[in-house]
């Protein structure tokens, strides 16, 4: 019985994190009426974040990589409340990922639909979502950057995204 059950799951959780991703399942989940935290697996948490998602927002999504480049948006660690403004823009996310005949990664498809203003073009009605600050909600590309660190002491990351790293390999 229990390898029937892990199957099934198996096929939903394949399906769900396809081509997908994980954009369909958080939808699901959505529709019941639940908000959704989601966090990749390299995220770090070094304080509780929960006192940052107060404010009346949709989405609450932490900043990839930011000036001087283009804002790069994160699909790693976002807050999803349980809104309808949420749910078209989750719908309408989706869409777009179907366009596409190959799969691309859901992150580059959210990025298309702000970068390239079809947020604007075709907007979401009543649709806000906040971009978490990048001193509190840190994303690899500058923590691991030992300059950006050393200009920005004063930084106390809450979510730190292990995002970015390099190293050197090193003989044994």
């Amino acid at each position: 019985m229990r390898q029937k059950v892990f199957a099934k799951h198996t096929r939903q959780l394949k399906h769900a994190f396809g081509r997908r991703m994980h954009t369909q399942y958080i939808l699901d989940i959505l529709n019941k009426g639940h908000d959704v935290l989601f966090s990749d697996v390299d995220i770090v948490w070094l304080h509780r974040p929960y006192r940052f998602f107060n404010d009346p927002f949709d989405i609450f999504i932490l900043e990839d990589q930011g000036p001087p480049s283009p804002t790069v948006l994160c699909a790693g660690f976002v807050v999803y409340k349980s809104t309808n403004a949420t749910k078209q823009f989750m719908e309408r996310w989706i869409a777009e990922i179907d366009i596409f005949k190959e799969p691309r990664p859901d992150q580059v498809v959210l990025n298309r639909l702000f970068q390239n203003k079809l947020m604007i073009k075709k907007p979401v009605p009543n649709f806000k979502y906040k971009v978490l600050d990048p001193n509190r909600f840190v994303s690899g590309h500058y923590y691991f950057n030992a300059t950006w660190r050393k200009q920005n002491p004063q930084v106390k990351p809450v979510v730190l995204h292990n995002n970015w790293l390099q190293w050197e390999e090193t003989a044994d």
